[in-house]
């Protein structure tokens, strides 16, 4: 049963809760965008080929993403959305990400689209996410890869899904660092949509053989990655079963022993066939 805890709103250090509203508008906003939609569906077929691998009965998305066209993609039970922004109506309650009002070890499946870009104290980001996480469940991150063209691009401030702000792009490899750090073990941390920044659709759809062709040949790495990890914890039985040594012992005295030499080997009969 997930039970919603309140935390006060307090201005953080770096940015403002404004601030983070507009970040978190402009991400909901790039998503119902032509490049955004193909990225969306992009995502959503990605993540399809690990449905076996994810399974949970509660499912949470920091952020809201336009259609959010994988949230059933691992068929929860429960899914819900958090977001500093309610101008999405699929948002199901507004939190900061690093006080989210949920108890601990609560939800089997996080999913955090470009949600660390968004954030710049991706490590409060961490320790929430590990603390509501239930043992044995799932993060998944989509992430800008920062060395592929989206990533220059942004830079370059030709492409930008947080508006005026710059995304914070952080390396796969140092998020997997710090998961596991955490305990965490590595699922699979894999690189999808090798299509330039453009945002025309049409010109999407002519370069979509690029996904495919783009694995083996193109030169540039891919646009975005996603990480999956595993909270692992091991196993541990619910009654601990203590063995009483005195119970191993008798309660009487032992009678007299046999007369039998065991330490010395027995003469062999020399006669017998």
């Amino acid at each position: 049963m997930i039970q919603l805890i309140k935390f006060p709103l307090v201005r953080t250090g770096i940015l403002s809760i404004a601030q983070q509203i507009i970040k978190y508008r402009a991400l909901d906003q790039w998503f119902q965008t032509p490049q955004g939609m193909c990225v969306e569906e992009a995502i959503a077929q990605e993540l399809m080929c690990f449905n076996r691998l994810v399974r949970g009965k509660n499912l949470l998305q920091l952020g809201a993403c336009g259609d959010n066209a994988w949230m059933d993609v691992f068929k929860p039970t429960s899914s819900w959305i958090v977001s500093l922004d309610k101008s999405n109506e699929n948002v199901d309650f507004i939190s900061l990400m690093n006080q989210l009002p949920l108890d601990r070890n609560c939800i089997d499946i996080v999913i955090a689209p470009l949600s660390m870009e968004a954030c710049i104290e991706k490590n409060a980001l961490i320790d929430e996410i590990d603390r509501i996480l239930k043992p044995m469940g799932f993060i998944i991150i989509i992430g800008i890869n920062p060395f592929g063209l989206w990533s220059l691009a942004a830079k370059l401030g030709f492409f930008s899904c947080f508006g005026e702000k710059k995304p914070i792009i952080h390396s796969p490899l140092k998020m997997n660092r710090l998961f596991l750090q955490r305990g965490y073990r590595q699922c699979t941390l894999k690189g999808f949509w090798y299509i330039p920044p453009f945002k025309n659709k049409q010109s999407i759809k002519r370069l979509s053989f690029l996904n495919e062709v783009g694995k083996m040949l193109w030169p540039f790495p891919a646009g975005f990655y996603f990480y999956i990890a595993q909270k692992y914890e091991a196993a541990h039985p619910d009654m601990a079963i203590e063995l009483n040594e005195k119970s191993l012992v008798k309660d009487y005295k032992s009678g007299l022993q046999p007369v039998a030499n065991l330490s010395s080997e027995l003469p062999l009969n020399q006669n017998e066939n």
